[in-house]
């Protein structure tokens, strides 16, 4: 067994206690799962109509992105999120780039994803109690129009 508890001898196992760091303009939060980073192509089907084949072309359509749902947070300032999401109630929205990173035990970035002209949907905070140094954040979901993955971190 390896020094951080897999049965790996390569250390090519999954991470064990992964985090995820969200970037939203010069703040971050820490949050325990991610979904939703991902992205579909539409398939446009199309036949020329003197094609002497009996069947249609396959092309790439309209690309779709899901819905990012981040659970299990940590805000230290949960004002900046809470202004984000009245942005929205308001219509008075700024859509803006988040940074996705995913980060390892030693807290280093091993993939990152660009969420382009995001906006927080839904924001629920997880109960609380008196004296917390940081709000608790129980789900938080971003719509966004592009998810790029910018970069696989490799040593």
């Amino acid at each position: 067994m390896t020094n951080n508890g897999t049965s790996d001898p390569n250390g090519s196992a999954p991470f064990l206690n992964i985090k995820f760091s969200v970037k939203i303009g010069d703040k971050e939060f820490i949050f325990n799962e991610a979904s939703g980073l991902s992205t579909e192509s539409q398939v446009t089907e199309y036949r020329a109509g003197n094609s002497a084949v009996f069947s249609t072309v396959k092309m790439p359509g309209i690309s779709k992105y899901g819905k990012v749902i981040l659970k299990r947070g940590i805000a230290h300032d949960a004002r900046h999120l809470q202004t984000l999401r009245q942005e929205v109630g308001m219509n008075t929205i700024k859509r803006i780039n988040i940074v996705i990173e995913l980060l390892d035990e030693s807290n280093s970035a091993t993939f990152s994803w660009n969420l382009s002209n995001a906006f927080v949907t839904k924001l629920t905070v997880a109960d609380v109690k008196a004296g917390a140094a940081a709000t608790a954040i129980s789900n938080m979901e971003i719509a966004c129009e592009v998810i790029q993955l910018i970069n696989a971190i490799t040593e």
